[in-house]
């Protein structure tokens, strides 16, 4: 890390072949008001094979941009390095796929300053959809596991950790030179089947170590809906990747009778989940339906996820046999 002015700002975000939208993003970033202590934009290349770094080069000359290449699949492991880079007070996280406010910068580091014994600060996520979407996903999908949406009747001031996300938020630097970083663990990693949470994980931890969380709906960015991502099955893929993320580090049920490697009330969860999605069906209930998949998905990740964790215990548990001879 490096000291910068007290008062700087270091934007960082993690791209994985975002190729595709990061210009738009870069090109919001240059018609951003600089907020009064400068500004620096990290922007961690994280094992891409599309033409990522092109795009980033070309803004190199209009932006205070400083490019990264963290060869490690992870955008965590790809953030973890770009904290090396970080100066000044702030650290503000977004995505390679946001469009902020000419004043977002601005909203973060005023409420920070505003709000001294606060330590996280989240704004407000926007859609930017690629077009109307089918009613259905308006009426039943959760906005926020799905799209990184922040519901806009949240008012400004003290929320839980749980309210901030990672394509919106700040958090002071001083956390960061106490040693904290983002678990690798969880978080897209170039696979479809990925422990959701990449910033729950350091927003709850760095509340349990004393930080406390503030909400800006005033500081926003809209995320880029891409048309893939409107569709059931992207949708209940991250189904399954937030009941993964949600099992994460739970305590592991003690003694629960277990069924293909996982505990039997898991089983009828997922039996009941299942039951009801048919019957939906079968009165051809499209909202219903819907929802009861959601639950299967959710519930199924969350099995598999308890599922590795008692498979891990249990070989924890397990001595490791000796090559020594006996006797």
């Amino acid at each position: 890390m490096s000291a910068g002015r007290s008062d700087m700002v270091t934007v960082l975000l993690a791209s994985r072949n975002g190729g595709r939208w990061l210009p738009r993003t870069l090109s919001a970033f240059e018609d951003l008001i600089p907020p009064p202590g400068g500004w620096k934009l990290v922007v961690v290349d994280n094992a891409s094979t599309d033409d990522t770094r092109q795009v980033i080069e070309a803004h190199m000359g209009r932006l205070p941009l400083e490019y990264l290449y963290q060869p490690k699949p992870g955008k965590n492991a790809a953030l973890n390095l770009g904290l090396d880079r970080i100066e000044g007070e702030y650290v503000v996280f977004t995505d390679d796929d946001v469009v902020p406010e000419p004043d977002w910068l601005l909203q973060l580091v005023k409420a920070a300053k505003e709000a001294p014994d606060y330590d996280v600060f989240g704004g407000a996520i926007l859609p930017l959809w690629p077009h109307e979407p089918e009613s259905w996903i308006k009426a039943a999908v959760p906005m926020g596991p799905v799209y990184a949406l922040t519901d806009p009747d949240w008012p400004e001031g003290e929320c839980p950790p749980w309210r901030v996300w990672g394509p919106n938020m700040l958090v002071r630097a001083r956390w960061f030179t106490l040693g904290h970083r983002f678990d690798e663990s969880v978080g897209p990693d170039g696979t479809t089947t990925y422990r959701m949470g990449s910033e729950d994980s350091l927003t709850s931890r760095l509340h349990s170590a004393g930080a406390k969380c503030w909400h800006v709906p005033g500081a926003r960015v809209r995320h880029i809906i891409r048309p893939n991502q409107l569709e059931r099955r992207w949708i209940l893929g991250r189904a399954f990747r937030f009941g993964r993320g949600q099992a994460f580090g739970k305590p592991i049920p003690d003694g629960a009778p277990l069924v293909f490697g996982i505990p039997r009330y898991m089983i009828r969860v997922l039996l009941v989940a299942a039951s009801q999605g048919l019957w939906a069906r079968i009165r051809r209930n499209r909202i219903d339906a819907f929802l009861a998949d959601w639950r299967f998905c959710f519930h199924l990740g969350y099995a598999v996820e308890l599922a590795g964790m008692l498979d891990r215990a249990k070989r924890a548990r397990t001595p490791s046999t000796s090559s020594e001879p006996v006797g």
